[in-house]
């Protein structure tokens, strides 16, 4: 009895710590869709229904993102619930080549995170280039390559964890003098080697997203170059791959939801032709989880 009683003392710790280091790797993969949204946003309104207008001789645009999330998810099993709130920046440019939008954004998070008992920070830093275009004025196409680094503080020893992902759009849009409707679905690989802390080895976690929605957007015009530009975006995502994460020695287990309801209500305000404010909302819902957030949008050419 003493014998066991001292084992489980013994893997208390290493078991408290699995669970975080789980907990770590799901909202490092849930959470990569908040850059990407970005800019698939970013692209939406520049090449878009109601978009804004391309910028004159001489003028760069540049914009930015700023966004804040809470959310929270039930642990498989007896695996513990996680609770997590992440705020960001993400900045940006472009320019025009042709019908083609190239550009390239930067970004930085700070993530803070509960898993049962345990915490812990989650610094991050994101790089990438993006392009997008539209043919025949109703198919359009997004596309883009992102790359993240984050460094996570918590009880034990700080670890690293490391990812990338290739994302893509398809839509067709039927657009009308006060409204468009577009349909769209889209498809990212994600990819993350993350670090168990105080552990010697990394992990590599692989998970395809696949997005299905419509974007309703309408528009009324306030004065010369001034309106407002509102849309409403319903979408079901399909999580696939490593969505059961945990280890080999069975030391915690974190898993993330398969299918997840999303709904977007954006409102933006073009004061003038060089600069524009934008408001998101933005909601997921799983059996397992749930999500809310802000996101507020800024572009200028100058």
């Amino acid at each position: 009895m003493r014998a066991s009683l001292f084992t489980c003392l013994l893997l208390a710790p290493s078991v408290f710590a699995g669970d975080l280091h789980q907990a770590t790797r799901a909202t490092l993969l849930e959470d990569a869709r908040f850059t990407r949204e970005a800019v698939l946003d970013r692209i939406q309104q520049l090449r878009f229904s109601f978009r804004e207008g391309e910028p004159e001789d001489g003028q760069q645009p540049y914009w930015a993102r700023t966004y804040a999330s809470h959310g929270s998810a039930d642990g498989p099993g007896a695996a513990p619930s996680r609770e997590r709130t992440v705020a960001g920046l993400t900045l940006g440019s472009e320019r025009w080549v042709g019908d083609w939008v190239l550009g390239a954004t930067a970004g930085l998070s700070r993530t803070e995170l509960e898993a049962g008992s345990d915490d812990a920070r989650l610094d991050g830093y994101q790089l990438g280039a993006y392009l997008g275009t539209k043919f025949y004025n109703q198919i359009g196409f997004k596309t883009g390559l992102l790359l993240d680094s984050h460094r996570v503080d918590g009880h034990a020893p700080a670890a690293d964890a490391r990812g990338g992902q290739l994302f893509g759009e398809l839509s067709y849009s039927l657009d009308y003098r006060d409204f468009s409707l577009e349909g769209f679905s889209e498809l990212a690989w994600l990819r993350q080697d993350s670090e168990r802390q105080a552990d010697v080895g990394s992990q590599r976690d692989e998970l395809l997203q696949a997005t299905f929605g419509l974007r309703g957007t309408t528009a009324w015009t306030l004065g010369p170059d001034q309106r407002l530009v509102a849309r409403v975006i319903p979408a079901w995502r399909r999580n696939s791959g490593d969505r059961r994460l945990g280890d080999e020695d069975g030391a915690g287990e974190a898993q993330l939801a398969r299918d997840v309801i999303h709904l977007g209500l954006m409102l933006d305000w073009q004061l003038d032709q060089a600069l524009s404010l934008g408001l998101a909302y933005e909601g997921d819902w799983a059996t397992e989880s749930r999500d809310n957030g802000l996101a507020l949008r800024m572009s200028l050419k100058y």
